[in-house]
């Protein structure tokens, strides 16, 4: 009878094992998660730049100077994941003929960087970009 009672449970030992594999697996696994998950919010953010760009190029065409950052900001918004991480700043610059479009992380770590795009093309940095 005593051979029955002790098959039918786990002893403290394999439990303590069981909770010490989970936490080093977590330990390992969260940070590259949320670096995971940091990279994925630049990149939306480096599209969003490109968005914002068309709508420059566009505003132009239609009326020979780029947009302020007011103004653009009427016609596209960020998505709300890149406004969590990101402050925009749009510079316009040669009497409304130049532009500069930035993500400036709101936290200082070493996975975010400041994501730039201007009205030549150049992309910085090269690692967030499609």
């Amino acid at each position: 009878m005593d051979k029955n009672l002790k098959a039918l449970g786990f002893s403290l030992i394999e439990l303590l094992v069981v909770l010490a594999l989970i936490g080093i697996l977590s330990a390992i696994g969260l940070p590259s998660y949320r670096q995971y998950q940091l990279r994925a919010v630049a990149t939306e953010g480096a599209l969003s730049l490109l968005s914002m760009s068309s709508v420059q190029e566009r505003a132009r065409l239609n009326g020979g100077r780029y947009l302020d950052q007011g103004q653009l900001e009427l016609l596209v918004q960020l998505p709300a994941r890149v406004r969590e991480h990101f402050q925009l700043l749009v510079s316009v610059a040669d009497k409304a003929q130049a532009y500069t479009l930035e993500l400036i992380p709101k936290e200082t770590t070493s996975a975010m960087e400041i994501i730039s795009l201007d009205s030549r093309g150049l992309r910085r940095p090269a690692s967030v970009w499609p």
